[in-house]
């Protein structure tokens, strides 16, 4: 049994006009490091959201950056950013969950020289690299519905998530989800 989600490029615009202005930290993992020391990405002014097939979600912005260099800490505009939202499948703790990475594919800083602009996208992509959005769907999913008394023999209904897959194209981004169903008997084991 397959259970599909599917979201439209409108679907997904709607989403990016939610979610910017998006600050994003870079340095999650630096405990040391306070918000005035901090490494952020901010994001905003969405000029264009498309679907690459097989790819993501590209997004290009307008986005600031505060990444010191050579001690300076103020920061940086960023004319135009180009990021890809890539969603995948993946196994996280023995379950498959729905993931989301972020990547930057284009960054032109204002006033700074190309070589400095590729190492400060290096330095994001790295950083970004190191967190990614995760839904464990299978848990999420997976159910046991409880059958009425009247059901004598039967005690439940489930649903368990066997797997799921992501699809691509450039007008939809779908989630298909199998889903493995059983009748389990009042002498068995109920799941929770």
């Amino acid at each position: 049994m397959w259970l599909e989600a599917i979201l439209s490029r409108e679907d997904l615009v709607a989403v990016v006009e939610q979610l910017v202005p998006l600050k994003i930290r870079l340095d999650v993992n630096d405990e040391e490091k306070d918000d005035a020391e901090g490494r952020f990405l901010v994001l905003h002014d969405p000029s264009e959201v498309t679907l690459v097939p097989d790819v993501g979600l590209r997004l290009v912005c307008k986005a600031s950056v505060r990444w010191p260099v050579f001690r300076i800490r103020v920061p940086v505009t960023i004319k135009s950013l180009t990021v890809i939202l890539k969603p995948a499948v993946e196994r996280r703790d023995g379950h498959d969950a729905l993931t989301f990475g972020l990547h930057v594919e284009h960054a032109d800083l204002a006033g700074l020289p190309p070589m400095i602009d590729a190492h400060i996208t290096v330095k994001i992509n790295e950083a970004l690299a190191k967190e990614s959005l995760a839904w464990d769907f299978t848990k999420t999913l997976s159910h046991a519905f409880k059958l009425p008394p009247v059901l004598e023999d039967l005690s439940a209904f489930e649903l368990a998530v066997r797997g799921g897959k992501v699809k691509i194209t450039d007008e939809v981004l779908g989630l298909a989800i199998a889903f493995r169903p059983r009748v389990l008997r009042a002498n068995s084991q109920t799941p929770t």
